[in-house]
Formats: structure tokens, sequence, C-alpha cells
């Protein structure tokens, strides 16, 4: 598009002469800079949209593990703490936030 433009706006300066350079070159820049504006909106478009699927996506992995760490803590929990006590129900939990953590940690970086 841009070659065009520059092609339009030559051939106008030929035909017009010196006294409406200033306005061809002003549009010129103009359509060169909307066409650049829209390229630009276009590529910031296109990186939010995966921007937020990959927000969404974090959400539901998070969600699932809320879900998988209580569906088997409580019955570690009951179980740890028919064995070991208070010290097996610390130990249960302290492992479940552990891989808790190491998880959304590794989902951070990659």
């Amino acid at each position: 598009m841009a070659r065009d433009d520059l092609r339009a706006a030559v051939a106008a300066r030929h035909e017009l002469g010196e006294r409406m350079e200033d306005e061809i070159i002003d549009d010129f820049l103009e359509r060169l800079d909307r066409s650049l504006d829209a390229r630009i909106e276009g590529r910031v478009a296109q990186r939010l949209g995966r921007t937020r699927a990959a927000a969404e996506m974090r959400a539901r992995n998070f969600t699932g593990r809320i879900a998988a760490s209580l569906g088997i803590g409580i019955p570690l929990t009951a179980i740890a703490g028919g064995i070991g006590q208070v010290p097996g129900i610390v130990a249960v939990w302290l492992g479940i936030v552990a891989l808790n953590v190491y998880y959304t940690e590794n989902e951070r970086r990659g």
C-alpha cells in the first residue's frame, strides 16, 4: 500500500508542481500513519487475545489444582491424623502446599 501511495504522491507532485508539495507530502504521511496504526492495532489485538487465552487456561488449571488438592487432602488428613496425629496432618498439608507452589511457579515460567 505504501509503495502505491508514494507513487501516487510523486505523480501528483509532478502534475501539480512545487506549489502543492507540502500538502501532497502531508497527505502521504497521514495515510502512512493510518496504515501503520492499523497494523500495530492488529498485532496488539492478536497478542492480547493470546494473553487472555493463556490467562484463562492458567485460571482453569489453578481451579482444578485447588479441587484436586482438597479432594486428595481431606482423606489424607483423616488417615494422617489417625496414624501420625498433628505432625502427620501438618506433613500432608505441607506436601500439598509444596506441590501447588511448584506447579504454579512452573506455569509462570513457561
